[in-house]
């Protein structure tokens, strides 16, 4: 709602998200100061310009009245937002009229999955996309940092894991900070009982069958699993665990005596019983360390899964309505749509207008109001960063 249309130039811009003009900025926030003034150039020779921040009762309000700016809202999150948008006010004229500005997202959780196991991807340039993901109301980074061909974070209670490139865990709490203090949450994935070929070729005897098989025997002690989750759970101090639990081989599993005589004492049907049993016993554990835990929406195909498990949606099975079903139950459910929004695929499938015109569906092109949306981008094969950013940019801003 524009209450006043004056066209003295309030604020310059040039384009690249930084705002000119001798800023005062009073900021009555836990939002670092350092980070604001990083946000914007002073400049002696351009007018006063007064940028307020404090907290209120009602959410985010952004007022823009001559020489004073006020952003409120009830958390750093909501003023963060305020910010963004303050940053993206830009006419061709270079002005910025008075108005207010109500801003609400569609959804709470806006989340970009990159993928760091098949190749890793380096602390800058993940801060780069950090960086795009903040000023695009992105809010969430899922990191999937172990899969069959890598655990690319550092681990110093099984340091036999990193045997290639990995993030070392300073590298990782200077991401979390860096991302942080940008209003985004870091999930980490450790992906299980599938995708475990390179942690099952250090650990063998973990596997049902020794010589071969990218999935866990569960019948084995996983004392192992449990002291990498305690590493990861210490390491990410978010709200949110990604489990994991999807392209489970399960045709392969469950070979072995230990396991069929576990899915007897159980009196369960079939290996896939056991594979969601597995999942639910991990998802208690780690939700006792005071953790949300997300799977991909593979693990409803097995059995059972806990109600309080979050269910992340990839793909659209044939004939498959359990998700569906699941999401009429009220389980939250957060969209990955791997034909609309996987970026790094050809363009020709995913083109920009594509994902512009992208509606959250599960099944039976039903539009739903889903917990959370996310984009994606897995580096089997791109490897360099300019790979990388053909292969995300300007498809995420898009997103």
């Amino acid at each position: 709602m524009i209450i006043k249309n004056n066209y003295n130039p309030i604020i310059t811009y040039d384009g690249v998200t930084i705002l000119y003009g001798r800023v005062i900025i009073d900021n009555k926030t836990t939002i670092s100061n350092e980070f604001l003034n990083s946000l914007f150039v002073n400049s002696p020779n351009l007018d006063e310009i007064k940028i307020s921040l404090f907290y209120t009762e009602e959410p985010f309000n952004l007022k823009i009245n001559n020489d004073h700016i006020f952003i409120t809202g009830k958390n750093d999150k909501e003023i963060l937002l305020g910010i963004i948008n303050l940053l993206s006010l830009k006419q061709t004229s270079m002005i910025i009229p008075n108005q207010i500005i109500q801003d609400r997202p569609k959804t709470n959780h806006r989340e970009f999955m990159l993928d760091i196991a098949r190749n890793i991807v380096s602390l800058k340039e993940i801060k780069k996309i950090i960086d795009e993901m903040f000023h695009n109301r992105i809010n969430y980074l899922h990191l999937h940092f172990s899969d069959d061909e890598n655990y690319a974070i550092e681990s110093k209670i099984h340091p036999e894991l990193n045997t290639k490139a990995y993030l070392t865990q300073a590298e990782i709490k200077e991401l979390i900070d860096y991302a942080q203090k940008r209003g985004i949450e870091i999930i980490p994935e450790f992906d299980m009982p599938g995708h475990l070929n390179h942690l099952l070729e250090v650990k063998s005897n973990l596997r049902c069958n020794p010589k071969s098989g990218n999935s866990l025997c569960f019948a084995k002690n996983h004392d192992y699993l449990y002291e990498l989750i305690d590493e990861i759970c210490d390491l990410f101090p978010g709200e949110y665990y990604h489990l994991g639990g999807d392209e489970l081989g399960i045709k392969n599993q469950c070979n072995c005596s230990e396991c069929q005589k576990l899915i007897s004492e159980n009196h369960l049907k079939s290996p896939k019983e056991l594979a969601a049993n597995f999942i639910n016993e991990l998802a208690c554990y780690i939700q006792n360390k005071g953790k949300k835990v997300i799977v991909w929406n593979d693990a409803l195909r097995y059995g059972k899964i806990n109600e309080d498990i979050i269910i992340q949606k990839w793909f659209n099975y044939p004939f498959d309505k359990t998700c569906l079903e699941e999401y009429k139950k009220g389980r939250k459910v957060i969209i990955s749509s791997a034909t609309d929004t996987y970026l790094g695929v050809p363009f020709s499938l995913t083109p920009l207008k594509k994902i512009y015109h992208y509606v959250p569906e599960i099944n039976d092109n039903i539009v739903v109001k889903p917990f959370g949306v996310s984009s994606h981008l897995w580096t089997e094969l791109i490897s360099e960063n300019d790979e990388i950013e053909r292969a995300i940019f300007p498809s995420l801003q898009a997103f």
